[in-house]
């Protein structure tokens, strides 16, 4: 995938503005969180990482060939 396809993509899942994201990072930073997942797409992966640990990848692989959203 080129670069300008791979940007396009990302900017169609990233729900979260660059200004949020700053903003989630600097609460974390000083309420000395040692985890930050920023979006409902990081909480949804996280999920799915705990849920199937052993099959993670092949699930995420699978929606990701469909195009599925997270």
């Amino acid at each position: 995938m080129d670069n300008e396809t791979s940007g396009r993509n990302f900017k169609k899942l990233a729900r979260t503005t660059p200004d949020q994201a700053a903003d989630e990072i600097v609460k974390a930073v000083l309420a000395r969180q040692r985890r930050l997942l920023i979006g409902n797409d990081a909480r949804a992966l996280d999920v799915l990482q705990r849920l199937f640990p052993s099959q993670y990848q092949r699930v995420v692989a699978k929606l990701s060939k469909r195009g599925s959203r997270i």
